[in-house]
């Protein structure tokens, strides 16, 4: 029960307060002085050491985890053949792969290809004559005045419905179609044909066979040479 303020228990003092003859003197005080300086860095010093202490408990305890554990792959599958060779790993070396290269393609023969389906001749005969006449070179013009991959000589060129000799589709169409006329003439007599698209049909007829020129023969041989080398490719 609370005490009543304003009157005195018997007790003593109603706040229990030291008054007067109850209060206490010097000589009741502590017989020994307060703490001083050491005191107090002894109680700083316990402090540190238990903080230190604390620390490197939670650093030197493992965090659990939920992660799964990850497993290095077997050297080995477990299905593996007994008795199969097993190569050490640290003797595996990387085995280079060989680079295949593709032979560049062959100029214009997109339009000799189409020119040989068109009139029934050989691609590899139309790309030997080119190779010969004009080294194809679109822009040729020997001195008699023949122009082009196939050498069209302008007389020619108007009768085959070339308009331009220099356009290579349209030389290389010219051409085959004369060449596959030429054919027809010898009965598919490919050196009497090339003799007549070089030194021209009549002195074929005129000989009955390969002119004497040494520029025709060497012409006609040339080709033939083509000819052969291209079938062993």
């Amino acid at each position: 029960m609370a005490p009543e303020f304003g009157r005195k228990p018997a007790g003593g003092h109603p706040l229990a307060l030291r008054d007067g003859g109850d209060r206490r003197t010097g000589g009741e005080r502590r017989a020994q002085p307060r703490a001083g300086p050491d005191r107090r860095w002894r109680q700083r010093r316990r402090q540190l050491v238990s903080h230190a202490l604390l620390t490197s408990l939670t650093i030197c305890v493992p965090v659990p985890t939920n992660a799964p554990k990850l497993r290095p792959p077997p050297l080995l599958s477990r299905s593996a053949p007994k008795g199969a060779s097993v190569i050490p790993t640290h003797r595996i070396v990387a085995i280079p792969t060989r680079r295949i290269v593709s032979p560049p393609p062959r100029p214009y023969d997109d339009l000799i290809i189409e020119a040989a389906r068109i009139h029934g001749l050989d691609p590899r005969l139309i790309r030997s004559i080119v190779e010969v006449e004009s080294a194809f070179n679109p822009m040729a013009v020997s001195p008699d005045g023949a122009k082009g991959l196939m050498q069209l000589r302008p007389i020619l060129a108007r009768e085959l419905g070339v308009r331009n000799p220099f356009d290579p589709r349209q030389n290389i169409m010219g051409g085959a179609r004369y060449l596959r006329k030429l054919l027809n003439m010898h009965d598919g007599d490919i050196r009497l044909a090339l003799a007549s698209y070089n030194a021209g049909p009549g002195n074929v007829m005129r000989y009955a066979g390969v002119p004497p020129f040494r520029e025709t023969q060497k012409y006609v041989e040339r080709i033939l040479a083509l000819l052969e080398e291209s079938s062993r490719i």
